[in-house]
């Protein structure tokens, strides 16, 4: 199956400089059916894409199980194992509540918006590259003083 032929109904998918951002379309992540579903959907997209990065967007979800949770944790597990990492984003409310009574918070890499979140995954990616992240440059070499 290619890209073309990926048609998650969970899901909006798309690749930003080799890290995957996928927004969870659905509101509610609470019936077994679409759990399962949804746990397929964000395995193929990190094997449709070939990442190991991922930004999971949350913005729309204003339910989640705990079997959504598990999910989650076993997605983050895969891509550890992978050398890669799981960002979330968009996490309020309900899901932001559910996440701390099971003591996830500081297991998920959260930040507020996707694009936190993937400039957070390719500083990640390229550390474990070995790619140098360029140093700031200090406001006396932008001027000209040193």
């Amino acid at each position: 199956m290619s890209l073309q032929d990926f048609n998650p109904a969970y899901l909006t998918v798309e690749d930003r400089a080799s890290i995957v951002i996928a927004t969870v379309t659905q509101s509610s992540l609470c019936e077994e059916d679409n759990i399962e579903q949804f746990g397929v959907e964000l395995n193929q997209a990190i094997e449709r894409f070939g990442s190991n990065w991922l930004v999971l967007d949350l913005r729309y979800v204003t339910m989640m199980t705990s079997s959504a949770v598990g999910k989650l944790i076993g997605l983050h597990r895969h891509l550890h194992r992978r050398e890669g990492k799981l960002s979330l984003c968009g996490v309020k409310g309900m899901i932001h509540s559910v996440l701390q009574r099971a003591k996830l918070i500081d297991y998920f890499h959260i930040e507020s918006e996707v694009d936190e979140a993937a400039d957070l995954l390719v500083q990640a990616r390229n550390a474990s590259e070995g790619s140098p992240i360029p140093p700031m440059q200090s406001m006396d070499a932008a001027v000209g003083l040193v």
